[in-house]
Order: structure tokens, then C-alpha cells, then sequence
């Protein structure tokens, strides 16, 4: 078997889990070789009990001998191994994720890992539905809203979909939403959505399986993201807007020149439109900022 490539069977789908789903949230970057074809889930990657980063190389497109650190070899070694074991779940070989517990014989492909879980740090441990790690609540049932999708989340640490957060007092969250909220944010932006705690949250949510990739946050990797920014409001927006051209025009040094709020400047009036204002330089709160 040639080192730098990976096995001759379905090579369409990951060479562990047999599965092509593309999910970042549940199975991290779906991944593919350039040089061999070869391709997998970044989380079954990771997860693999008999695989270790043996070389400090994070471009999985570039170096022919490997994929993020793993060797091609040592990929398809594993692949050899796992096509032994049985999944615990859906019974089917190519089970290439252990339980860490040393006694425990409980084995498993990613996609079939149900009420699992996985460290992504360390050693990449993975635990079974028995020997996961456990969270602690001081009381628990019933449901509440999850301060980031506001739908109803079960208050429960023995279900695995929810999240207690370790900073907050009875917050709870799905654990989609925490996983998407940390695809999003990147480890350096990823905070609690409700008290902005960072080295608690992240530590506890890192412990119950939360992935948070090392990188920086989407909206900073997004071309020209911060664009909308330097657009300066140039409406009027008072209810009785009596300017002849429109409530979108705006001239200087008429009254028809359109003032900001001071306070919050998303809210404009022109000149002509408003009795406390008469100049450019006048002071103008709107309703909402006066409100307040």
C-alpha cells in the first residue's frame, strides 16, 4: 500500500465514518487531500484514538505527506485498525474512536456518537455516554429560552443538546447554538452571549465537547465586513417629513440639510422639519435618545 495514498474503497466519502455530510458544526471542515484524494472530517481526524500529530504542519493542502500535523501513512494505518472494530452504535466496522476510560470497550464513528462526548484539546479524548464528563446545576427541569436562538432549551444536565453556563446564574443553551456561536467567534472573540465572561466560559464549555477553532472570528475574515461603517445616515426620519424633494435629500447650507442625532446618529432631521432646530450645528436628540 503506497504511504501517500488512502484506501481504494468509496474514497467519495471521510476514510473513518464512511459518511460525505458536510456539517461544520457536527463534524467539523469535511476535508480533502490535493495530492492523494483523500477525504475525512476534521473531527474524525482529531478524534481518532490511534492517531497523533507527529509534525508541526497545519496546511492540509500543500504538504504531500500530510493533512494538519497527521501523517498520510499514519492516516492510513489507522484506517487499517479501525476496520476491525465494530461501532457500539451502529454496528458497522470502522469504529475509530475508543472511550478513554481504560476499561471501557465502548467504540464508535463519530456521526454515530450519541449522547458522547469529545475533548478538542489535550489529547483529543472521547468519552462515552457513561463516562462523559458531567456538569452540575443546583436545581434543573423544566425548560427555559436560550439567550442565543430565544427558542425553549431543556434544563437538564443529563441531556446532552443542553449547556448550563458555568458564569451565569440557571442560563442555559442549546449546545448547537454554542457550537455555532464558537464557529463564528473564533477561541479569541469567544465569549458567554450573556455576561461577555471569557476564561470560564471557555474553559467549562471546552470540557463538555465545545469546539473552538483557533482562529479569528468570521466577521474578521470577511472582505471588506466592516464597509457598512463608513456609510454616514443621510436621512430625515421624523414622522412629518415636509421637504418637497424627499425625505432621502439632503443639501448643506439650506434647510433642506439634513442634522443627526448627537447622541445615537442613526436618526436625522432636516432643518426645515424640526422647530428646535435651525442650523448645521444645532443640538438635536431624537425621541429615542431622549427617551433615555
Amino acid at each position: 500500500l503506497n504511504e501517500n495514498k488512502p484506501p481504494a474503497a468509496k474514497p467519495v466519502n471521510c476514510i473513518f465514518c464512511n459518511s460525505s455530510v458536510d456539517c461544520e458544526d457536527k463534524h467539523g471542515e469535511y476535508l480533502q487531500h490535493n495530492f492523494s484524494g483523500m477525504k475525512l472530517h476534521y473531527f474524525c481526524l482529531l478524534l481518532a484514538s490511534g492517531l497523533n500529530q507527529t509534525i508541526d504542519v497545519t496546511d492540509c493542502t500543500t504538504e504531500k505527506g500530510s493533512i494538519y500535523g497527521f501523517r498520510i501513512k499514519d492516516i492510513v494505518a489507522e484506517y487499517h485498525r479501525a476496520s476491525r472494530l465494530r461501532c457500539s452504535f451502529c454496528h458497522k466496522k470502522g469504529a475509530s474512536i475508543g472511550c478513554a476510560v481504560p476499561r471501557c470497550k465502548v467504540k464508535f464513528h463519530h456521526p454515530c456518537a450519541e449522547g458522547t462526548v469529545s475533548q478538542f484539546y489535550d489529547q483529543f479524548p472521547s468519552f462515552c455516554k457513561l463516562h462523559r464528563p458531567m456538569q452540575s446545576a443546583e436545581k434543573e427541569g423544566g425548560t427555559t429560552t436560550c439567550p442565543v436562538c430565544l427558542d425553549p432549551v431543556c434544563c437538564s444536565i443529563k441531556t446532552i443538546s443542553s449547556l448550563k453556563t458555568p458564569c451565569c446564574h440557571d442560563v442555559w443553551m442549546h449546545r448547537v447554538c454554542v457550537q455555532q456561536h464558537a464557529n463564528s467567534s473564533g477561541l479569541h472573540f469567544f465569549r458567554c452571549p450573556v455576561c461577555n465572561d471569557g476564561e470560564i466560559f471557555t474553559e467549562e464549555m471546552r470540557r463538555m465537547g465545545i469546539h473552538i477553532p483557533e482562529r479569528d472570528a468570521a466577521w474578521e475574515m470577511t472582505h471588506d465586513a466592516f464597509t457598512d461603517l463608513l456609510h454616514r445616515h443621510a436621512e430625515c426620519d421624523v414622522e412629518d417629513c415636509v421637504c418637497p424633494h424627499g425625505r432621502d435629500f439632503s443639501l448643506k447650507g439650506s434647510e433642506w440639510a439634513v442634522v443627526l442625532c448627537d447622541l445615537c446618529g442613526s436618526f436625522g432631521t432636516h432643518i426645515g422639519c424640526h422647530d428646535d432646530v435651525d442650523c448645521e450645528n444645532s443640538y438635536y436628540a431624537c425621541l429615542n435618545c431622549e427617551r433615555i
